[in-house]
């Protein structure tokens, strides 16, 4: 059976089986609950994001929050069963300097690493969204003469971080997890995922093991996964946890944004700046912009009221490099840089929720 004849029929099972028990078949999100910060860990305060968690109806556990100065080597909080992952989950992460990463293992310890690429935990914004055993997973198909090449990683031992796979969300987003190693180097398709599976183009930023902690730009759609990068991936690995892109179910629900300081649209096949609220409250960005201030403090758009996050949260857009650059999402709705970017920025993959 190959990947069409796979989801085609898993869809089929799974629209058979929601008729007969009644499954609501509507996003909704528990309410945000407030771990025990461990290990030195606080709250960053003045007005940012207190660390939370939550899980939805559709198998989903999420994570939220701006800390400081805790230690390392030991967690900074513990997530309670029923809200933990069923294989360890490695991830990118927002904190001063350097991007970091952060670690959410089967025990539900979470562990915030920032200063593995040279970071530092002066501050760290935590902003992720991992499956549980029981959501719904579609397994990525190496083939193809380049995608042949890339492996899970470890690949003696698949349970660890286990097979890359596309998570569809009930809201119509469509997320990525898992490990691979293996591929060529520099640009290259990494594998064909179907084009039902994306709209138009998305750039995205993934974290690859090296000596000096390389960031690579991913880029997603017309069907494939595309590696943009100026290294090899032979003897590291990447992480595709966090990536989240609009898959189809999405199409005519986006509202465009007005861009300041002189920006605009990159246009080309890459989505225009848009913003879209989804069914349980999650507010979703997309789209590259180019041509204006790109500096610093620059604001680059607002978003209206209702669309909001309820506390100011960082998160980190793709830049020309490949690079990432911090931008930040006040409560009033104002979208600004908090760094310089280089040519162009993406806003693809930023989400956030506006319950409290």
């Amino acid at each position: 059976m190959n990947l069409d004849e796979y989801v085609t029929d898993l869809q089929r099972r799974t629209d058979l089986l929601e008729t007969k028990v009644g499954v609501d078949t509507t996003p909704s999100i528990g309410n945000w609950k407030t771990p025990t910060l461990t290990n030195s860990w606080l709250n960053y305060g003045s007005g940012w994001q207190d660390a939370q968690y939550a899980r939805d109806n559709s198998g989903w556990v999420h994570i939220r929050g701006f800390v400081k100065l805790g230690s390392e080597v030991a967690p900074a909080f513990t997530l309670p069963v029923g809200y933990r992952p069923d294989i360890r989950k490695y991830t990118k992460g927002q904190n001063a300097g350097a991007p970091g990463v952060f670690y959410v293992n089967t025990d539900g310890t979470v562990m915030l690493t920032p200063s593995v690429f040279g970071g530092n935990n002066s501050w760290v914004g935590i902003n992720y969204s991992f499956n549980t055993p029981d959501a719904i997973k579609i397994p990525f198909e190496f083939r193809g003469n380049q995608g042949r090449s890339w492996v899970t990683w470890p690949p003696t031992d698949i349970t660890q971080y286990g097979w890359p796979a596309m998570l569809p969300h009930k809201n119509g987003m469509i997320q990525s997890t898992g490990l691979v190693t293996g591929g060529v180097s520099a640009t290259s398709v990494m594998w064909p995922i179907g084009s039902e599976y994306t709209l138009d183009r998305v750039s995205l930023f993934g974290n690859i093991a090296g000596t000096a902690g390389v960031w690579t730009r991913i880029d997603i759609g017309h069907g494939t996964f595309f590696q943009w990068g100026t290294g090899s991936f032979n003897t590291s690995w990447c992480s595709l946890e966090g990536f989240i892109w609009p898959g189809p179910g999405t199409r005519g629900k986006w509202t465009d944004l007005t861009l300041l300081a002189g920006n605009t649209a990159f246009g080309d096949e890459y989505h225009t700046p848009a913003y879209y609220k989804d069914p349980s409250g999650w507010v979703h960005l997309k789209g590259m912009l180019r041509g204006g201030t790109l500096t610093s403090g620059t604001g680059i758009a607002t978003l209206p009221a209702g669309f909001c996050p309820p506390a100011h949260g960082m998160h980190r857009g793709q830049t020309e490099g490949p690079a990432t650059q911090l931008i930040s999402i006040m409560s009033s709705g104002g979208i600004a840089l908090s760094g310089n970017a280089n040519g162009w920025l993406s806003l693809d993959g930023i989400h956030f929720h506006t319950t409290t």
